[in-house]
């Protein structure tokens, strides 16, 4: 510390038999200050700069998520707050049918409503090949996963690099568990693709396939058509004249959590049970 630093250079200059000053009472006294504070703040930043270069002792996020590229490791700048719902539909005559990232349920945490957006996958019985959730008349869907968000993107233009197979989202709001991928292949036809792990080395030629990476401002989405190390070709390219989109839910992160009461503008649409919205959070988990 600054003290232990100060005594020691005084201590160093007494020793000096040639040197006649008062260190604690003169001119001298102040170059002792000076000496001290540029040794203490070098001290700080070499230290700064030798635990920011090793994953166990960085505290940094930007200095992680360097770190961590090689090893397939995404680090999630921001998580929704998640629920699931059973969500009934009182109507003898209609289905009903939740669309994703366009239906809307609404939770409120002490007094605020927050919006949850269902994105798909739901592993019951009733989705459609677009993600639709179709709940029949007079009937119900339990443990329906939706995701706090402020906003949702639907199927957003994204930039292409043809040399890089790779594209950008300058977003750190986004939970990447709501990220989806599509591709509008040149037969007229359009794809969702699949996220595949970095460190997976089993992904054939013409996977429809999809890397995902943190960037410092953001995320960034890599696609196949290149080969590996033997020579073979992982994952399908997208062509110049093919299209990509995403969408996702843009996070509220740790605000989301604690909502109960949920409900539904959609016609005939209730919750049947109260369940409490957890597992949002704002900022990475640096031990993780």
């Amino acid at each position: 510390n600054y003290d232990d630093i100060r005594n020691n250079i005084k201590s160093f200059m007494d020793s000096r038999s040639d040197l006649d000053f008062d260190f604690d009472g003169s001119i001298a006294s102040t170059v002792l200050d000076l000496l001290a504070y540029n040794t203490l703040y070098y001290a700080f930043y070499s230290n700064m700069m030798i635990n920011e270069s090793y994953i166990d002792s960085a505290q940094r996020v930007e200095n992680l998520v360097s770190l961590v590229k090689p090893l397939g490791y995404v680090i999630e700048y921001m998580r929704s707050s998640t629920v699931n719902i059973d969500v009934t539909n009182s109507s003898n005559e209609t289905n009903v049918t939740l669309e994703p990232y366009t239906t809307v349920f609404t939770g409120d945490v002490d007094g605020i409503n927050y919006n949850f957006f269902y994105v798909g996958d739901y592993s019951g019985d009733g989705e459609t090949e677009d993600n639709q959730l179709v709940i029949p008349a007079a009937s119900s869907r339990s443990n329906v996963t939706v995701y706090e968000g402020k906003s949702s993107a639907i199927r957003s233009p994204i930039t292409v690099n043809q040399s890089t197979q790779s594209a950008d989202i300058n977003e750190k709001k986004i939970d990447i568990r709501t990220l989806r991928v599509y591709v509008n292949e040149n037969d007229g036809t359009v794809h969702q693709y699949t996220r595949r792990g970095n460190t997976n080395s089993s992904t054939s030629a013409d996977e429809r396939v999809y890397f995902l990476e943190t960037t410092k401002e953001g995320y960034r989405i890599s696609f196949g058509g290149f080969n590996d190390a033997n020579g073979t070709r992982i994952g399908r390219g997208v062509g110049e004249t093919e299209r990509a989109f995403v969408s996702y839910v843009v996070s509220s992160g740790l605000a989301g959590n604690g909502a109960r009461r949920f409900s539904s503008a959609l016609n005939s649409v209730s919750i049947s049970n109260d369940p409490t919205s957890a597992g949002g959070y704002t900022t990475p988990n640096t031990d993780s």
